[in-house]
């Protein structure tokens, strides 16, 4: 049966294999089991299989029996685990399998962010190299005072190193997407800038932090905390009082939230 990518699973089926090599050549010399989201016509799956043991999901139905057939061999002997399902409906049994698990993937680019923010604040998973949307990669790696830094590539920075692995071009899929794309790698800190259990307060805080982007810092804050203990904290930490967002650094935005959450 003739496999047609379907729209509406964000289908693009990446077959370079230069690029395909790059892929796995970014990834890490461990043991960790690997999580592949949208394994499509299962080019990646073959290179994945070769190094570890997979955990595959995939959505499509039409795809299911051709990756069953593809990988029978490794499927029977326990290498290759196949999953048919919506990875955000059954993310916890995809990561049940192994107590450290790393994301390679070619994300489909409707659910790309959502996936990559969940695979951050997951603790059970190591590095993340996945397959984006060029300007999704950015964002996720952007640096302060660039057009593209904002609450994204603070959350990502507290917790992961970032870089992009290359650029690839449109002609690198079939079909071939209207946009370029990018692999981006995060590998996990050892020590993340913010507590696992204050990330929600950390996403609250960064969400009124860069909520107008051209308005000062402290104008955006004191739509959600008392005016005064701004000011008193901002001046602690020597940060000037019309700064924009954009302007400050993780670190800074990680020490800032951890005063204003402590003043007195």
């Amino acid at each position: 049966m003739q496999v047609v990518a379907k729209k509406k699973f964000g289908q693009n089926f990446l077959k370079d294999d230069f690029y395909l090599d790059q892929i796995i050549q970014s990834m890490p010399d461990n043991n960790n089991k690997v999580l592949e989201i949208g394994p499509g016509l299962g080019d990646l799956t073959g290179k994945l299989l070769a190094k570890k043991a997979v955990v595959a999901v995939e959505v499509d139905t039409d795809l299911i029996s051709n990756l069953e057939s593809k990988f029978k061999d490794q499927m029977d002997n326990g290498r290759f685990l196949l999953l048919h399902a919506d990875i955000l409906t059954i993310w916890d049994e995809a990561l049940s399998s192994s107590p450290k698990i790393d994301i390679v993937a070619n994300l489909p680019y409707y659910i790309a962010t959502n996936i990559v923010l969940r695979a951050i604040r997951d603790e059970r998973i190591e590095n993340i190299i996945v397959m984006v949307q060029k300007e999704v990669a950015e964002k996720f790696c952007a640096t302060p005072k660039s057009s593209d830094f904002g609450a994204i590539s603070v959350i990502c920075d507290c917790i992961c190193q970032r870089g992009i692995v290359c650029e690839l071009p449109p002609s690198a899929f079939e079909p071939a997407p209207k946009v370029f794309s990018a692999v981006l790698k995060l590998v996990k800190r050892d020590k993340p800038l913010i507590k696992k259990d204050l990330f929600d307060e950390f996403e609250f805080f960064l969400k009124h932090a860069f909520s107008a982007p051209r308005k000062t810092l402290l104008k955006n804050l004191s739509n959600a905390y008392l005016k005064e203990r701004l000011v008193a904290v901002f001046e602690k930490l020597e940060i000037s009082l019309n700064i924009r967002p954009h302007e400050l650094t993780t670190e800074i935005f990680a020490s800032l939230f951890t005063d204003i959450k402590s003043f007195n």
